[in-house]
Protein backbone atom coordinates (compact mmCIF):
# COMPACT_ATOMS: atom_id res chain seq x y z
CA UNK A 1 0.00 0.00 0.00
CA UNK A 2 0.94 3.24 -0.92
CA UNK A 3 -0.02 7.11 -0.91
CA UNK A 4 2.16 9.17 -3.22
CA UNK A 5 2.32 12.96 -2.95
CA UNK A 6 4.41 14.84 -5.86
CA UNK A 7 4.91 17.66 -8.34
CA UNK A 8 3.64 20.38 -6.06
CA UNK A 9 0.85 18.02 -4.51
CA UNK A 10 -0.13 19.30 -0.55
CA UNK A 11 -1.20 17.45 2.01
CA UNK A 12 -2.80 18.65 4.91
CA UNK A 13 -3.78 16.36 8.17
CA UNK A 14 -5.31 17.41 11.95
CA UNK A 15 -5.14 13.90 13.16
CA UNK A 16 -2.61 10.86 13.80
CA UNK A 17 -0.88 9.82 11.23
CA UNK A 18 0.00 6.30 10.86
CA UNK A 19 1.64 4.23 8.35
CA UNK A 20 1.50 0.94 9.01
CA UNK A 21 -1.05 1.03 12.20
CA UNK A 22 -1.15 -2.85 12.51
CA UNK A 23 0.43 -4.15 8.82
CA UNK A 24 3.60 -4.22 6.85
CA UNK A 25 4.99 -2.82 3.95
CA UNK A 26 3.31 0.47 3.43
CA UNK A 27 4.94 3.75 2.44
CA UNK A 28 3.94 7.54 2.57
CA UNK A 29 6.40 8.94 -0.18
CA UNK A 30 6.46 12.87 -0.26
CA UNK A 31 8.95 13.89 -3.48
CA UNK A 32 9.62 16.78 -5.49
CA UNK A 33 9.73 20.62 -4.75
CA UNK A 34 6.90 22.56 -3.49
CA UNK A 35 5.31 19.47 -2.11
CA UNK A 36 4.53 19.53 1.40
CA UNK A 37 2.67 17.54 3.93
CA UNK A 38 1.25 19.26 7.02
CA UNK A 39 -0.01 17.69 10.38
CA UNK A 40 -1.04 19.44 13.20
CA UNK A 41 -1.88 17.22 15.62
CA UNK A 42 -3.95 18.57 18.69
CA UNK A 43 -2.31 15.70 21.51
CA UNK A 44 -2.76 15.54 25.03
CA UNK A 45 -2.64 11.74 24.97
CA UNK A 46 0.17 9.98 25.77
CA UNK A 47 1.67 7.21 23.54
CA UNK A 48 -0.08 9.06 20.38
CA UNK A 49 2.14 11.49 17.85
CA UNK A 50 1.48 13.12 15.06
CA UNK A 51 3.08 10.43 12.88
CA UNK A 52 3.68 7.07 13.76
CA UNK A 53 5.33 3.97 11.30
CA UNK A 54 5.14 0.80 12.69
CA UNK A 55 2.62 1.49 15.08
CA UNK A 56 2.08 -2.30 16.52
CA UNK A 57 3.92 -5.96 17.08
CA UNK A 58 3.80 -7.30 13.67
CA UNK A 59 3.55 -3.83 11.51
CA UNK A 60 7.18 -4.35 9.71
CA UNK A 61 8.95 -2.35 6.92
CA UNK A 62 6.91 0.75 6.63
CA UNK A 63 8.42 3.67 5.00
CA UNK A 64 8.02 7.44 5.13
CA UNK A 65 9.98 9.02 2.80
CA UNK A 66 10.65 12.65 2.08
CA UNK A 67 12.61 13.41 -1.13
CA UNK A 68 13.79 15.79 -3.79
CA UNK A 69 12.71 19.13 -2.02
CA UNK A 70 9.88 18.13 -0.21
CA UNK A 71 8.90 18.88 2.66
CA UNK A 72 7.19 17.80 6.54
CA UNK A 73 6.18 19.78 8.71
CA UNK A 74 4.20 18.01 12.26
CA UNK A 75 2.94 20.07 15.08
CA UNK A 76 2.12 18.68 18.41
CA UNK A 77 0.13 20.91 20.63
CA UNK A 78 1.41 18.73 23.66
CA UNK A 79 4.43 18.40 24.97
CA UNK A 80 5.87 14.82 23.26
CA UNK A 81 7.03 12.90 20.14
CA UNK A 82 6.32 14.17 16.88
CA UNK A 83 7.48 11.45 15.08
CA UNK A 84 7.49 7.79 16.40
CA UNK A 85 9.20 4.82 14.56
CA UNK A 86 8.78 1.23 15.32
CA UNK A 87 6.38 1.96 18.38
CA UNK A 88 5.64 -2.19 20.09
CA UNK A 89 7.80 -4.82 20.69
CA UNK A 90 7.57 -7.08 17.35
CA UNK A 91 7.29 -4.03 15.46
CA UNK A 92 10.89 -4.39 13.25
CA UNK A 93 12.85 -2.39 10.40
CA UNK A 94 10.27 0.49 9.85
CA UNK A 95 12.23 3.72 8.54
CA UNK A 96 11.88 7.58 8.05
CA UNK A 97 14.47 8.30 5.29
CA UNK A 98 14.75 12.59 4.43
CA UNK A 99 16.79 13.02 1.34
CA UNK A 100 18.22 15.05 -0.72
CA UNK A 101 18.58 18.80 -0.89
CA UNK A 102 16.04 20.79 0.02
CA UNK A 103 13.76 18.20 1.55
CA UNK A 104 12.78 18.64 5.23
CA UNK A 105 11.43 17.93 8.52
CA UNK A 106 10.33 19.93 10.45
CA UNK A 107 8.71 19.35 13.58
CA UNK A 108 7.71 20.64 17.06
CA UNK A 109 8.06 17.78 19.15
CA UNK A 110 10.63 14.85 19.26
CA UNK A 111 11.68 12.02 17.19
CA UNK A 112 11.98 8.86 18.95
CA UNK A 113 13.01 5.52 17.41
CA UNK A 114 11.34 2.63 18.88
CA UNK A 115 8.55 3.76 20.63
CA UNK A 116 6.47 3.72 23.93
CA UNK A 117 5.49 0.38 23.61
CA UNK A 118 8.43 -1.59 24.60
CA UNK A 119 9.75 -0.40 21.21
CA UNK A 120 10.95 -2.46 18.96
CA UNK A 121 14.15 -3.66 16.50
CA UNK A 122 15.64 -2.62 13.75
CA UNK A 123 13.77 0.93 13.20
CA UNK A 124 15.90 3.91 11.99
CA UNK A 125 15.92 7.47 11.19
CA UNK A 126 18.02 8.67 8.44
CA UNK A 127 19.07 11.77 6.83
CA UNK A 128 20.78 11.84 3.74
CA UNK A 129 22.23 14.10 0.51
CA UNK A 130 21.38 17.42 2.49
CA UNK A 131 18.64 16.72 3.70
CA UNK A 132 17.71 18.79 6.84
CA UNK A 133 15.67 17.80 9.90
CA UNK A 134 14.53 20.46 12.70
CA UNK A 135 13.39 19.22 16.43
CA UNK A 136 13.33 19.19 20.02
CA UNK A 137 14.62 16.09 20.66
CA UNK A 138 15.70 12.59 19.37
CA UNK A 139 15.91 9.30 21.02
CA UNK A 140 17.17 5.87 19.70
CA UNK A 141 15.78 3.88 21.98
CA UNK A 142 12.04 3.19 23.50
CA UNK A 143 10.72 4.60 26.32
CA UNK A 144 9.61 1.57 28.15
CA UNK A 145 10.26 -1.95 28.23
CA UNK A 146 13.79 -4.07 26.98
CA UNK A 147 12.98 -5.26 23.77
CA UNK A 148 14.44 -2.35 21.82
CA UNK A 149 17.29 -2.87 20.14
CA UNK A 150 19.70 -2.23 16.92
CA UNK A 151 17.64 1.10 16.30
CA UNK A 152 19.57 3.80 14.20
CA UNK A 153 19.55 7.73 13.75
CA UNK A 154 21.78 8.46 11.20
CA UNK A 155 23.03 11.85 9.39
CA UNK A 156 24.98 11.46 6.40
CA UNK A 157 26.68 12.90 3.58
CA UNK A 158 27.26 16.96 3.17
CA UNK A 159 25.25 19.65 4.05
CA UNK A 160 22.75 17.25 5.77
CA UNK A 161 21.99 18.69 9.22
CA UNK A 162 20.10 17.38 12.07
CA UNK A 163 19.21 20.36 14.54
CA UNK A 164 18.07 19.50 18.11
CA UNK A 165 16.82 22.42 20.75
CA UNK A 166 16.91 19.34 23.23
CA UNK A 167 19.04 15.72 23.73
CA UNK A 168 20.18 13.56 21.16
CA UNK A 169 20.94 10.14 23.17
CA UNK A 170 21.12 6.92 22.38
CA UNK A 171 18.87 5.15 24.84
CA UNK A 172 16.04 6.69 27.11
CA UNK A 173 13.30 5.37 30.30
CA UNK A 174 14.50 2.03 29.40
CA UNK A 175 13.66 -0.96 32.25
Amino acid sequence: NALVASNGARVVIAATTSIGSSSSSNTLLLSGPGTVMSNNFPGGNSGQAAIMIGNAAGANYNRLIVSNGAALYTHQASAGESVVIGNAAGSVSNAVVVTGSGSVLSNVGGILVAGYNGGGAYNSFTLADGAKAFGTYAVAAGRTGTYSSNNLITVTDTGSVLRLSGVLAAAANTA
